[in-house]
């Protein structure tokens, strides 16, 4: 679930969750919001989307309440192909699904790529 306030954050808590999405986290107050919870909410982790980026994840990864961050700049909208392609067109590994499966993540020359609908995204 995503939390923006600390009602959320509490309803959370009562269903028994102790890691939520923080969202949208910079306009809810980004990493002073979350210093701001970390004291009532330590048993809380947070993985915050919402404003992240490759300027400010840093600083979000930082904090001792943060476990993740999340963004649309992590994939990019055009996936990149360099993942080896004979280890795709082989890939039998039992953590990795058949070819035939929209999605899921195999590990290549390049490391853990992760595959949607036969595109590969690498990290």
């Amino acid at each position: 679930p995503g939390c923006a306030t600390p009602t959320e954050i509490e309803s959370a808590i009562g269903m028994g969750l102790t890691t939520v999405k923080l969202f949208p986290a910079e306009v809810v107050g980004g990493v002073k919001m979350l210093k701001a919870l970390y004291g009532p909410y330590r048993g809380v982790k947070f993985i915050p989307t919402g404003g992240i980026s490759p300027k400010n994840v840093k600083e979000y990864l930082a904090q001792p309440n943060v476990i993740a961050c999340g963004g649309s700049w992590l994939c990019p909208a055009k996936p990149s192909l360099r993942c080896d392609t004979a280890y795709r067109k082989t890939c039998t590994a039992p953590a990795c699904p058949p070819q035939t499966r929209s999605y899921h993540k195999h590990t290549c020359k390049q490391g853990t790529v992760t595959v949607q609908n036969n595109k590969h995204f690498l990290p």
